[in-house]
């Protein structure tokens, strides 16, 4: 009799189901999908009795559902980020050298730092959550600023007087809708180089911006 993968526990007032999806390469921690069903508030004993089965049921239907997932969404375990899968196409995409050179800038200033580290199998499954966020934030500061004041070139080191000695300020510039949907090219085409190569076994990918 085969291992069941995954299981469901108690956490908190509902029922959680978990599926490990492998190892983060990046960490050694492991990748775990999780939902949790709430239990329904109920007066009697009979009806909590009923809200207990009826919210076990839908985890288990959950649990089904998410070992699913991790098998579509399989991840070469050796290369596993995003980080990694971005080196890979570029290494092999074949485009002419002014846009490679727009990629590879556009890869190492903005995508790398904020999704280079995540873990293919949990970028996938979650794309639209991360990237539609990024994306607003490019629209809103190239720089990816925290929205503080912070100074964006000293002209001295150490302590001084940054107003007297004229160093330059952030300021928050845009970046344009056409440079955006050329970011959002990148991750998207290598998504699809994945399905090809077997790292990933579904077709869902960064979403248009």
């Amino acid at each position: 009799m085969s291992r069941r993968r995954g299981g469901i526990r108690r956490h908190g007032n509902g029922w959680q189901a978990r599926v490990s999806a492998g190892t983060d390469p990046s960490t050694g921690e492991r990748i775990i999908l999780h939902e949790t069903v709430p239990i329904a508030e109920a007066r009697t004993k009979a009806a909590r009795e009923r809200a207990e089965r009826d919210a076990d049921r839908e985890a288990e239907k959950i649990l089904t559902r998410l070992q699913a997932e991790v098998d579509s969404l399989k991840v070469g375990r050796t290369k596993a980020t995003v980080d990694a899968l971005l080196d890979r196409w570029m290494a092999q995409h074949e485009i002419d050298p002014t846009t490679h050179m727009t990629y590879d800038a556009q890869i190492r200033l903005y995508i790398k730092p904020r999704l280079g580290d995540v873990p293919l199998v949990l970028f996938i499954r979650g794309a639209a959550e991360r990237v539609e966020p990024f994306y607003a934030h490019l629209r809103r500061c190239r720089g990816l600023c925290n929205g503080k004041p912070l100074i964006e070139a000293h002209v001295a080191d150490g302590s001084h007087d940054c107003v007297a000695d004229g160093c330059r300020p952030h300021v928050c510039k845009l970046y344009a809708a056409s440079s955006v949907r050329s970011i959002n090219a990148i991750p998207s085409g290598a998504c699809t180089a994945a399905i090809r190569w077997g790292w990933i076994g579904v077709a869902q990918g960064p979403v248009d911006s």
